[in-house]
């Protein structure tokens, strides 16, 4: 058995969680549990970008994490630090991504 670190986050909402952790813009190492497993994430920092999205144009902050699988995350810097892009690409190199479509207001 292997100890859980503190500040793990589960799966479902580590890509929300991200905005209360610190130190994201110099890269990070994040717990994170699924139903199956616990696994270190190392988090890189690819700086600043701005995206276009359905909902808007935003400073974004994009966060690489890989392992077997690579989930990349687009915080809106101006936005409550809000994932506006999503992208999880699996084992096999298939892609899926989720946009931000509508952001009530601040």
């Amino acid at each position: 058995m292997q100890p859980i670190a503190r500040g793990t986050q589960d799966i479902l909402s580590l890509n929300y969680q991200l905005a209360y952790l610190g130190g994201l813009a110099e890269g990070s190492v994040i717990g994170v549990v699924t139903g199956r497993k616990y696994e270190r994430y190392a988090v890189d920092s690819l700086g600043e970008e701005q995206i276009e999205t359905p909902a808007g144009r935003f400073r974004t902050l994009h966060l690489r994490a890989m392992t077997d699988k690579t989930t990349e995350v687009w915080i809106a810097l101006d936005r409550q630090r809000l994932p506006v892009r999503i992208r999880f690409t699996d084992k096999k190199g298939e892609s899926f991504e989720q946009v931000a479509t509508e952001i009530g207001s601040p």
